[in-house]
């Protein structure tokens, strides 16, 4: 019972991190392009908080879901794709923190940046195809789970 409880939680962080960085990559940094450059610099500094509880919440929470199937790792659970998930989750998330996170530091200290907001575009669609191909997996193992 715990361990199909853990695989589904960590089914729904993974989906709900891609769906975050989905909306990120086509909603939101598009729109920094429609901040006016006056604005722009307390627009970034309001926003950045929020967007912290929306992404990294989710986001360690896959990771915490995913190491806990590997560390309780129940019988007939497809490991290889838990130990898959668990790196895919993990950089991810280190990823962003070091690339990420420092970029959104320059725009709220410094203001617009057409380069940065280029560069976490770029980067965004690294971690939206990351997180899109973590969730299949997951959705993967779910399926494989149910089989057996």
């Amino acid at each position: 019972m715990l361990p199909s409880f853990i695989l589904l939680l960590s089914l729904f962080f993974n989906v709900f991190s891609t769906g975050v960085s989905w909306f990120m990559q086509l909603v939101h940094y598009p729109m920094f392009e429609e901040v006016g450059r006056k604005e722009f610099q307390d627009y970034q500094r309001h926003s950045r908080p929020r967007r912290r509880y929306i992404t990294y919440i989710p986001a360690v929470g896959a990771i915490v879901s995913t190491l806990a199937l590997f560390w309780i790792s129940p019988w007939g659970l497809w490991m290889e794709g838990v130990k898959i998930a668990l790196g895919f989750s993990a950089s991810l998330f280190i990823l962003s923190w070091i690339s990420t996170h420092p970029q959104h530091e320059v725009l709220a200290t410094h203001g617009y940046s057409h380069k940065v907001i280029k560069q976490l575009t770029l980067f965004q669609w690294i971690r939206t195809l990351g997180w899109t191909m973590n969730s299949f997996l997951i959705l993967f193992i779910v399926l494989k789970q149910m089989k057996s």
